[in-house]
């Protein structure tokens, strides 16, 4: 095994299912591994959602070269905790002489809570790439960390914050080296649905980062979160990264990772004439706002010319069927523009697929039947309609909306790190709904829930054995005739399921594999 000076770990989340079709690979964590190979630094990227053994892949990364991995980094959002106390804990115990860095949205709004309880040395706020390199080099030289822009860290007890970094020129980022992951994991996937299914070897890209929309359930919104506002590689810088990846990699298939894709027009629009020009063949994925077309950020032609050069299937964060929901939510949107956004990509052979949530601070019944109602009318549009939801709102920091949970609501938000990795039930991958105390009928979303996951599941997406795949058709087609008739009664078939799932731990606990 060849030994590496940083490994770059992705945890594992509350939720992670053992059944999960193949994830995408972290990109954040390979866009860092990329720029420390770049910069000389030996690096590996462990991805321990695709993995059967976490405890036992990190400590044979660490065993290969005893005292000769200096860091390892973990990236973490609330519902990874969990699982990246657990490996940073087994870090700082079996390996006292390697040096452990958070990073992402949950240790950079609480720092000092992950410090203070040890398990983490250091956290990084801010893009990773230049404060990893930086910090490597001061702990190879047993140097001061002050020096390393972007970092929290605790010396003689007290809280040391070393200033904010400048945001990254994203054409100075070298390409993605998937070399530096078990790409293998990833490459070979099933994309769109039923017939229209195809095998490809994907791949991942990022052409943008940031949003500068203000939604409240969004951690976008926070400025503590804010670095370097929405900012796009150029076109052709983003074309020749696509150029090498399909070269290098044999990739027919493109996940853009943006947040939004369609901020400013001159981005695909561009795009599209310089991957046009070169001559660039593949398929790719990517995700838009309800109302591009009304701001003009994309309309048929253009949409036209990216279907042209690719363009295969969008998605969007639709989030309700009720306009008062979506009001009171920020996100400058109104159904009507849902609706229609539908009709036009799929007038043009698109796929597109809408993701909702329900159970918010507000929400009434009748807001959520406006928004099961939505999904029937989407749905009935074409078969290339898929639907992801509705989710129930996960009270995760760094939102207004979380705020609001707090202060109004009276949500007793995790005081400890431990407090925090059992936030999320396991089993259904969400805060145990009792907590939820802004929800007035919390059955009836449990059972919207229960039965919306059966509704929405891509059977060929799952290796089922034949026995197996009849139940999952059977199951959803009686939950679509719930759905469209309303019935919640007579549940035995949701008490039993969730029974089996109880006793064959279907649900992988993510701290202990």
């Amino acid at each position: 095994m060849k030994t590496h000076e940083c490994l770059l770990i992705n945890p594992r989340s509350a939720y992670h299912y053992i059944q999960t079709p193949i994830p995408y690979p972290p990109a954040s964590l390979l866009t860092i591994a990329s720029f420390l190979e770049r910069s000389g630094v030996s690096s590996f990227v462990l991805d321990m959602v695709a993995e059967e053994d976490p405890v036992g892949l990190l400590s044979r990364h660490l065993d290969a070269a005893p005292g000769q991995v200096l860091l390892v980094g973990f990236t973490v959002m609330t519902s990874q905790v969990r699982h990246a106390a657990e490996l940073s804990r087994h870090v700082k115990t079996r390996y006292p002489g390697t040096r452990v860095i958070w990073g992402g949205i949950h240790p950079t709004l609480f720092p000092e809570q992950v410090l203070r309880e040890g398990v983490a040395d250091f956290v990084c706020v801010g893009e990773g790439e230049y404060t990893t390199q930086e910090l490597l080099a001061a702990l190879r030289g047993n140097a001061d960390p002050r020096s390393v822009k972007g970092l929290y860290f605790l010396s003689g007890g007290e809280l040391v914050f070393t200033g904010r970094r400048a945001p990254n020129d994203l054409d100075s980022l070298p390409f993605l080296n998937y070399h530096l992951i078990d790409y293998s994991k990833y490459r070979v996937r099933s994309v769109g649905r039923g017939r229209e299914a195809m095998r490809v070897n994907s791949g991942v890209i990022i052409s943008s980062v940031g949003c500068p929309y203000r939604c409240t359930f969004c951690v976008n919104a926070n400025k503590r979160l804010a670095f370097g506002g929405y900012r796009t590689k150029s076109a052709g810088r983003l074309a020749d990264e696509l150029a090498y990846l399909t070269r290098e990699f044999g990739l027919d298939y493109f996940d853009f990772l943006d947040e939004n894709f369609f901020v400013r027009r001159d981005h695909p629009e561009n795009f599209a004439n310089e991957i046009k020009k070169r001559g660039l063949k593949f398929n790719w994925y990517t995700s838009m706002r309800a109302d591009a077309f009304d701001r003009k950020l994309v309309d048929e032609p253009l949409l036209e010319r990216l279907k042209d050069v690719g363009l295969y299937y969008l998605s969007i964060g639709a989030e309700s069927g009720s306009q008062r929901i979506l009001d009171k939510l920020k996100k400058e949107i109104t159904v009507a523009q849902i609706r229609q956004s539908a009709e036009l990509i799929v007038k043009h052979g698109l796929g597109v697929t809408f993701s909702f949530m329900m159970g918010l601070p507000g929400e009434e019944q009748s807001d959520t039947d406006a928004t099961l109602l939505l999904i029937q009318k989407l749905r009935a549009l074409d078969n290339k309609v898929s639907i992801i939801g509705p989710q129930i709102f996960r009270p995760y920091p760094g939102g207004e909306l979380y705020e609001e949970c707090v202060q109004k609501y009276g949500y007793q938000q995790p005081q400890t790190v431990a407090g925090w990795s059992e936030s999320v039930v396991p089993l259904t991958g969400f805060e145990d709904v009792e907590k939820l105390v802004w929800i007035p009928d919390k059955e009836y979303i449990r059972k919207v829930s229960f039965y919306m996951d059966f509704v929405n599941i891509n059977i060929d997406a799952f290796n089922f054995g034949p026995l197996k795949k009849l139940a999952f058709k059977v199951l959803k087609a009686t939950s679509n005739f719930r759905i469209r008739h309303q019935l919640w009664g007579f549940n035995l078939d949701m008490r039993l399921i969730m029974a089996y799932k109880k006793m064959t731990h279907t649900v992988r606990d993510p701290a202990n594999g």
